[in-house]
């Protein structure tokens, strides 16, 4: 994406009983880190000067953010640091975060496996996303969403024998805020089977906000380079069709309910909406060639 900063560290082999970090220093003004748990709620993380350096590191699942303290007229900035994978994150001082990338140690100081001997080159991947809260707070989600799932490739092959060329298939391009989170074959074609059969899920990765409506439905995300057979809209385990799936509901104390779960859909082209922090989940079969 335009909006963030691509960071690649290639950490060779450290030496025993050394540690590799990566801090940034920031005009934030700020002693308190904000850190995912769950991969999508923050909570805050004050510094405690009264604890040691590890008592002060914290796990950083997808995303990692220091808020500015509060500035003239109320605006207020943020730099959130987004993972591929989970990693320690803290902050030492004013202004300063920081994320561990590599340990290599003989003894233990009761923040991790012991002993942590780690003996193969690595490459972490992370990217930084800076700006205006609100700016931060609305892109955070769908970033750490490409960053930790790249970008699907899709490639179609035409003519034959030497002649034959392949080409890239184009995705469609998706709402705000709706996220690609899964794109495989699940049944390879072969002799035994019918076709080809893809996996779709898109997730709503904005908190709090109105459903996203996908124009064109799946057939828009996969292109008309893609002939789709039928689409069949799954649980999440995708052990079950979503229709066939009966849900039981009761009232509350005071006669309502949670809401309404979405209709299965099984249309392939039909305009598909997708709630705040839901997932859909598609079997799509493709038509043989």
């Amino acid at each position: 994406a335009v909006d963030v900063v691509e960071v690649m560290h290639d950490i060779p082999v450290l030496p025993m009983d050394h540690e590799l970090i990566s801090r940034i220093t920031t005009d934030l003004g700020s002693e308190t880190i904000w850190t995912d748990d769950t991969g999508f709620e923050l909570y805050p993380r004050p510094l405690n000067h009264s604890l040691p350096i590890s008592g002060s590191y914290h796990s950083l699942v997808n995303s990692a953010v220091m808020k500015s303290v509060e500035e003239s007229g109320g605006s207020q900035r943020q730099l959130a640091v987004l993972s591929r994978h989970t990693m320690g994150v803290a902050t030492l001082s004013v202004g300063e975060l920081e994320y561990m990338m590599m340990r290599r140690i003989s003894g233990t100081d009761n923040q991790g496996p012991w002993p942590l001997n780690e003996t193969t080159p690595i490459t972490v991947h992370t990217a930084l996303l800076a700006g205006a809260s609100k700016t931060v707070d609305h892109l955070r989600m769908r970033r750490v969403m490409e960053q930790e799932n790249q970008p699907v490739v899709m490639y179609k092959t035409g003519g034959s024998g030497s002649s034959g060329s392949s080409s890239q298939a184009t995705l469609g391009n998706l709402p705000a805020g709706l996220h690609l989170l899964s794109l495989y074959i699940r049944h390879p074609r072969d002799s035994g089977a019918d076709g080809t059969e893809l996996v779709v899920q898109l997730q709503n990765v904005v908190e709090h906000s109105q459903p996203v409506t996908l124009k064109g439905g799946l057939q828009a995300v996969l292109g008309k380079a893609v002939s789709v057979e039928s689409c069949t809209e799954m649980t999440l385990t995708l052990q079950q069709p979503l229709a066939s799936n009966k849900r039981m509901a009761w009232l509350a104390a005071d006669a309502t309910t949670g809401g309404e779960t979405p209709a299965a859909s099984d249309c392939c082209d039909c305009d598909l909406s997708v709630a705040a922090l839901d997932i859909r989940s598609f079997v799509i079969k493709l038509k043989s060639q």
